[in-house]
């Protein structure tokens, strides 16, 4: 895939798209205004980027500069929803999903290497958000992505499920397959993206770290 083609695409990852970036015009892209993007990259291929691959870019690029994916919920629910491609407008907020910020972790995760301590530390308002979201799924042991989430809803004592060991069971085994669904989209969504990296046609790198990633996903898949 050219980086053209790219530019145009619907499905176009952030990760894809700041790897592009970074080929196309070095890492100096990221002290740019983001009209100075859009009109370069206009320029240098002829085209209009589709608003909403230019949102998907801009979040990547505010993963990269910024703190405020962690420190601000605005900020963080406007992030998710543009990696998870969807709708982001200028003053009006929409709610993330659950399923949003699974894969804006995810990704944010992906694109910074880790994101574990320090300013990627998530403030208490999000950590909040989180955890409603969670609770609204009834799931009150989140997974490792999602462990920074606060619950406030307590889950059954020792007593409550002694006193009903069927029903107890029942929603020990419905946490553990809704868990495992969230880990299986983000390990789809991760293959998608790695796929489209390597697809890539690149000027400045051959990709290859990102094809030996993918290679060990595509095993852990294999035999999970």
């Amino acid at each position: 895939m050219t980086k053209k083609e790219l530019y145009g695409l619907p499905e176009a990852f952030a990760t894809t798209l700041i790897v592009a970036l970074i080929d196309d015009f070095g890492t100096e892209v990221f002290a740019w205004e983001p009209e100075a993007i859009e009109m370069e990259i206009a320029d240098k291929y002829s085209m209009t980027i589709p608003p909403r691959v230019f949102d998907r870019m801009l979040a990547g690029v505010g993963l990269l500069t910024t703190n405020m994916f962690w420190k601000s919920l605005p900020a963080f629910n406007a992030v998710c929803r543009a990696l998870n491609f969807k709708h982001v407008a200028g003053d009006t907020m929409y709610p993330a999903n659950l399923e949003d910020v699974m894969w804006g972790i995810t990704e944010a995760d992906m694109l910074l290497g880790g994101t574990d301590g320090g300013d990627t530390t998530f403030c208490p308002a999000i950590s909040l958000y989180v955890g409603k979201l969670l609770e609204g799924e009834s799931i009150l042991d989140p997974p490792k992505l999602l462990s920074f989430a606060q619950i406030t809803r307590l889950p059954m004592d020792a007593q409550q499920i002694a006193n009903m060991p069927d029903i107890s069971e029942m929603f020990e085994i419905n946490q553990a397959d809704t868990k495992e669904e969230l880990d299986a989209r983000a390990m789809k969504r991760i293959l998608q993206l790695l796929e489209q990296v390597g697809s890539l046609k690149l000027a400045a790198s051959d990709l290859k770290e990102f094809h030996e990633v993918r290679t060990r996903l595509e095993k852990g898949l294999r035999n999970a």
